[in-house]
Order: C-alpha cells, then structure tokens, then sequence
C-alpha cells in the first residue's frame, strides 16, 4: 500500500511507502511541518524539589509515571548557599506512577527534575 502526499510548492506527488511498523523517519518531515498545537500538552516537564535523606530518598513527582523518560536531574548543592550544578540522572529511577527514587542522600540540596511524557 502506498499513499501519495502533496510536497508543498513542487509540482507532483511523493509517494511514501510505510515500512512494517508504518514508522516515519526524521528525514520525511519537512521543517516547520510539526507545530506546537500537534505536540500533546504536558510533553516537557520540570520541577524544583528538596533534597532528602536517602535510604532510598523517595520524591514526589506529580504526574510522572513509569515508562516516562528522565531527560535530566540536576543536583543544586547546596541549598542554603548553591555553588554547583552537577548531572545526577543515573543516580535516579521512576519507581511507581508520582515518585522517582535515589539511595543517594540528597539532604540540604535542591534538584531539578526534567522529564518527558512517553506514557
């Protein structure tokens, strides 16, 4: 099965022939094609947390949910006084649906939460 698209100001069709998964590669959207009101709503997401003891540190996380992806966490250390920033995403794991977990402590820091919705 094919399907014949319009391709904007050339004259003609491109015919695209969907592979087994009817997946679409990067290479068959035209730039400016995907706009913000075709991306859902609550795709990207942050949230500023406070540390807390780890032993595992359990952190509420309104509207995450397992199977969503954790781009970023950022570690503010240290909160009364914050000096550094540093990449502590492989220390965290989305444990059940509103919670991410560490067994790291965390406690007197600030974290910054990045994710996206892939549920």
């Amino acid at each position: 099965m094919s399907t014949s698209f319009p391709i904007g100001p050339v004259k003609g069709q491109f015919t695209y022939i969907p592979d087994q998964d009817n997946a679409v590669f990067e290479g068959h959207i035209r730039d400016g094609v995907v706009t913000a009101p075709k991306l859902a709503a609550g795709l990207f997401n942050i949230l500023l947390l406070d540390g807390a003891d780890g032993d595992p540190g359990t952190y509420a996380v309104p509207g995450i949910a397992v199977g969503d992806e954790l781009v970023f966490v950022g570690l503010f250390s240290t909160k009364a006084s914050i000096a550094t920033l540093e990449d502590v995403t492989a220390d965290f794991t989305v444990t059940a649906a509103d919670e991410i977990t560490s067994a790291t402590d965390y406690s007197n820091d600030l974290l910054q939460v990045f994710w996206v919705k892939r549920t």
